[in-house]
């Protein structure tokens, strides 16, 4: 478990467990800053990858981490120091043996909060960084990212469109898809078109084993103006076309109390 200790001010830890949820060891990570707070973490099977983000001098800063499986820390590195916010969302393991990281990120002077992905090698060290994505819908909208199995890099995040004309009758907020290449340039994008009284919410997204991914989430269309929502699963080829796609709802779901 990667956790924050808020007994400790800097407290990040990694605990490890049996499987009677008994604590074996607990491990503390040490960052730089006045505040931190973990967000992903992946095991590659040999290490645990950690992001978290700290505040140092009222600048936020996205950092890593490689810790052995026994708590041993192998390095901490921090990446783009100039900005007003800052937010990790998703971390893989590359196909290529790399890390890959999602954020969302705001600029000191420039309006917005935009997109971007971190390639790193396993020493820490940036291979590249990727277009800056625009018009994420807020620091708060998640960045979700999966490697597909042609090396090309899928993400989605809540655009803002509440000010563009063509949205006027739509969902001012949708999901878009993104499709970046292996070295983080931008290939195409699809912004879903919906009516302001359907949303979708995307909870996660994952490579399969195949030519083909999945997107995770939440359907809610309102009618009399009460919330219908269903779970749903959604299978894509990697370019994007639906193989099928179900929604899901316990039977004794009651809309009313839950």
């Amino acid at each position: 478990a990667f956790s924050k200790n808020r007994f400790l001010g800097k407290g990040l830890e990694i605990l490890n467990f049996n499987n009677k949820y008994e604590i074996i060891s607990k491990k503390n990570i040490e960052t730089l800053g006045d505040y931190n707070f973990p967000t992903s973490s992946i095991n590659n099977g040999s290490f645990l990858y950690n992001s978290f983000f700290y505040l140092q001098n009222n600048v936020y800063k996205f950092g890593l981490n490689k810790i052995s499986l026994d708590g041993q820390t192998q390095w901490t590195r921090s990446f783009e120091t100039q900005s007003k916010y800052i937010y990790p969302w998703d971390i893989n393991y590359s196909l290529s043996h790399h890390i890959l990281t999602s954020y969302s990120i705001a600029y000191e002077g420039i309006f917005g909060t935009f997109a971007r992905v971190l390639k790193v090698d396993t020493m820490g060290i940036e291979v590249w960084k990727s277009d800056t994505l625009m018009n994420v819908e807020s620091g708060g909208a998640a960045v979700w990212m999966t490697e597909l199995s042609d090396s090309n890099i899928f993400l989605t995040y809540k655009v803002n469109k509440f000010f563009d004309p063509e949205f006027f009758d739509l969902h001012p907020y949708p999901p878009t898809f993104i499709w970046l290449d292996k070295n983080g340039k931008k290939i195409k994008e699809h912004v879903i078109r919906m009516d302001r009284k359907h949303d979708i919410y995307i909870s996660e997204i994952e490579a399969g084993k195949g030519d083909y991914f999945f997107v995770y989430g939440q359907v809610s269309s309102r009618v009399d103006q009460t919330n219908n929502l269903h779970g749903f699963i959604t299978k894509y080829s990697n370019n994007g076309d639906i193989i099928w796609t179900h929604t899901y709802r316990h039977p004794s779901f009651n809309k009313e109390d839950y």
